[in-house]
């Protein structure tokens, strides 16, 4: 992608007024609206994933596999959404396979003839805002440098993940769910009832699925400084005058220059 955008920026400068305006258009169409994320869903022998770090993901003919480089400090908790999902043969496949790549003990029983299926949970961040905002904080500026400098890369922020029958129950019955940290590289989920108790629930307690790496949306903050404001999941497209990498802004930057 960057050489692309390197030898895009040489034609530019060939050209006269008219045709670099017309190419701009084009490539902005191109790269400028499209989605930041590619579907990381349906995994082969997923390794254990905990929603909200950040990394990329190697590509082969028969495995992806997910390289964390790193979590956000978060500075407060994140409010997340969770929803019960039942089992399909697929999906308990999905199930099994990662069980077996994460060295879980956790036992889940599923027949095509039981009446009433086992569940996992499907958990997403929902306070986006929030967690943006984390990244543009003095702590996280080396994520933000790493993001803006491998258009790979990307915040994990959907997760399906499957826990014992009691902690299901636990976490279904929850009045609220956020996303806090315990130490600089371990999350966790935050459960308050209503009573007001909370309670801390590991992701390593649990079996992880499936995960969606979202990408960021950039505009520019400054000179030659960029800003993440959006962070999307499979088939979004950036919002008018974001772009999926901050090399496109400067090429419009330095086109205006000329």
């Amino acid at each position: 992608m960057d050489f692309y955008i390197s030898l895009t920026y040489k034609l530019i400068k060939q050209m006269n007024t008219f045709s670099r305006l017309l190419l701009l258009t084009l490539f902005g169409l191109t790269f400028g609206c499209k989605s930041m994320t590619e579907s990381m869903f349906n995994h082969n022998n997923i390794q254990r994933v905990e929603i909200g770090s950040v990394g990329l993901e190697d590509v082969s003919l028969f495995k992806n596999t997910f390289n964390s480089v790193g979590f956000i400090k978060l500075s407060g908790p994140i409010k997340l959404e969770v929803t019960s999902v039942s089992f399909t043969n697929k999906s308990y496949k999905d199930f099994v396979a990662a069980k077996a790549s994460q060295s879980s003990n956790l036992n889940i029983v599923y027949k095509d003839s039981l009446k009433q299926k086992p569940t996992y949970l499907n958990i997403r961040i929902t306070d986006i805002l929030k967690l943006i905002e984390q990244l543009h904080e003095p702590d996280n500026i080396s994520v933000k440098n790493y993001l803006e400098t491998n258009g790979r890369a990307g915040v994990v922020m959907e997760l399906s993940i499957a826990f014992s029958d009691k902690l299901m129950n636990e976490i279904l019955d929850a009045t609220a769910i956020f996303l806090t940290q315990s130490s600089e590289t371990t999350y966790q989920l935050q459960l308050i009832n209503e009573s007001g108790e909370i309670k801390q629930i590991f992701f390593k307690n649990g079996v992880t699925m499936d995960y969606e790496l979202s990408k960021p949306c950039w505009k520019s903050s400054g000179q030659n400084k960029y800003k993440i404001v959006e962070l999307l999941g499979s088939g979004d497209k950036c919002s008018s005058g974001a772009y999926r990498s901050p090399r496109f802004i400067k090429i419009k930057e330095d086109y205006f220059k000329l």
